[in-house]
């Protein structure tokens, strides 16, 4: 008797919790697909649809891998329902983050709901989950790379990124990786202490950049695989957006070619310089080569076409190319074993350009039959100093005629601005020679500079010691003279007289050196002070 009343209660209890479950409406809503990176909504439905309070509930809701979830920042969310769900009432629940990863990949939310039956101590559960599948990943990621590389030898390419998103990407991370028989030797920007690996803290919407790189490929394989990585990093870890591969042929080059910029073949560019390209090309197979046609695409922005002078050449401007034709230059036509060919042009840089092209430089890709390579010419950041003399009472209390009075004293203030243009520059330092009978007055402002000023040559020579400046920012000085002229010479000479600086460019590892000119006259102070 006692077992038969277990199992009929057993039975009741396991139809009642079959009964409960069937009762609960548990619906979790999100889009069908999403673009990478951009907030998306979850909206969870539980409804009560039994006889029956559900009480003690607590919900766990799950995020999809790789998502970044924006309130609460948990990927598992778990909360208790203070409130009992009785028959007939629905709650609803909204979840947002931002989902990751790469082009048609599926992403799946979950959410659980466990719950006691009113009157009963045994829990039960339900479930539901979502999928949303990436349909869009508005990123380009790509490699800019000769087809074939000679064995053994140094060869430059690079990595461009771009970003289409209207959301800013944070935490963004490169990666770079290739097969046996290839070596990176070199990367600007430099990367992480992980060879191969660069960190972007932002990379906002339409904007980029560039990995220059260096590398060699060896002999003993006949191809390389390039490829790399573009992604996030979120706490688990590193989640890839978008992949690229390219392979890379490893043989020897039917032909050798060097640049001169010049006449250098480590030249270093200033903006607005003129520069003569002479391209060489020599036959370095056993056997003539002939009707070759060789193209030099000019790459970037900072040439400036309007200035291009080709000698036996025809210019291209749909693809920004030179043309040089066999029919035209002899070498081309037919160049023996070991001999040696040259083409030429001219042409300008730009004075300046968007200040958001950071680490410039200049690269023409040649490209003869199925050969391409690249030169990439560095191009050097610009310092400019800007030197005035103001005299009153704006900051310091300056007094006494201007144009000097012999046997009068007279204090003014001289002001310097330096700002620095594309790369960051270090060890800079500005100075100047004190006029005959002039002296320093022991004022200036910023008064935190007072430390790296100095007086040298029995204090006749005023050393303003700057150190490093990030592309675009400046860096300002203002100093107080005081002079009594007592000579035809003091009364003649100029209130400041030349100012000449230098400082080391960490993009091109060049010595930049500038000035300003002397100054006799007093400038109107402007109406927006400089010492502000």
């Amino acid at each position: 008797m006692a077992t038969l009343i277990l199992t009929v209660v057993i039975w009741w209890l396991y139809q009642r919790n079959v009964a409960s479950r069937a009762d609960i409406l548990m619906e979790l809503i999100a889009p069908e697909s999403v673009v990478v990176g951009q907030p998306i909504e979850y909206i969870l439905r539980i409804k009560n649809q039994g006889n029956f309070a559900l009480s003690n509930a607590e919900l766990m809701f799950e995020f999809p891998r790789h998502a970044q979830p924006i309130e609460p920042a948990q990927d598992i969310v778990r909360q208790g329902l203070e409130q009992d769900i009785y028959p007939g009432q629905e709650q609803q629940f909204t979840f947002q983050a931002r989902v990751f990863g790469q082009e048609e990949e599926v992403l799946t939310a979950k959410a659980r709901l466990d719950y006691q039956i009113e009157g009963l101590r045994v829990y039960y559960s339900a479930d539901t989950s979502a999928t949303t599948s990436i349909a869009e990943v508005p990123l380009t990621l790509e490699f800019s790379l000769p087809q074939t590389a000679a064995p053994d030898q140094d060869f430059q390419f690079s990595l461009n990124y771009f970003s289409a998103l209207d959301e800013t990407l944070e935490n963004v991370g490169i990666r770079f990786a290739a097969t046996r028989g290839f070596e990176l030797k070199e990367s600007s920007p430099a990367g992480t202490d992980e060879a191969g690996e660069w960190q972007i803290p932002f990379l906002v919407s339409q904007d980029g950049g560039r990995i220059r790189l260096t590398g060699q490929a060896g002999a003993d394989v006949p191809e390389v695989v390039l490829s790399a990585q573009l992604g996030v990093w979120t706490d688990q870890g590193f989640v890839p957006i978008k992949r690229i591969s390219r392979k890379l042929e490893v043989s020897e080059a039917p032909l050798r070619l060097s640049m001169q910029i010049n006449g250098s073949f480590d030249y270093v560019a200033n903006p607005g310089d003129s520069l003569h390209y002479q391209i060489y090309f020599r036959n370095i197979t056993e056997r003539p080569l002939e009707n070759q046609f060789l193209t030099i695409y000019l790459k970037g922005d900072y040439f400036d076409l309007d200035s291009l002078r080709v000698t036996q050449g025809t210019y291209q401007p749909g693809h920004d190319s030179i043309l040089w034709d066999w029919r035209v230059i002899p070498e081309l036509r037919f160049l023996d074993r070991d001999e040696e060919g040259q083409v030429d042009f001219w042409i300008d840089l730009k004075d300046d350009w968007p200040i958001r092209s950071l680490s410039p430089q200049v690269e023409i890709e040649v490209e003869v039959g199925s050969m391409r390579n690249v030169f990439a010419t560095k191009i050097n950041s610009q310092l400019y100093l800007t030197q005035q003399v103001y005299a009153g009472s704006e900051f310091f209390t300056d007094q006494g005629p201007i144009p000097l009075q012999l046997s009068q004293t007279t204090s003014y203030t001289v002001f310097w601005e330096l700002t620095n243009t594309y790369n960051a520059v270090d060890d800079i330092w500005v100075a100047i020679d004190l006029p005959p009978e002039t002296m320093f007055a022991d004022y200036i402002f910023p008064v935190e500079e007072y430390q790296n000023l100095t007086l040298q040559d029995d204090g006749r020579r005023l050393v303003w010691s700057v150190g490093r400046l990030e592309p675009e920012q400046q860096a300002i000085l203002a100093f107080q003279l005081v002079v009594q002229p007592q000579s035809l010479e003091a009364l003649e000479s100029p209130l400041i007289g030349p100012a000449e600086g230098r400082g080391r460019d960490l993009w091109s590892n060049q010595i930049l050196s500038f000035g300003a000119l002397e100054v006799r006259e007093v400038s109107q102070m402007p109406e927006e002070s400089p010492f502000n």
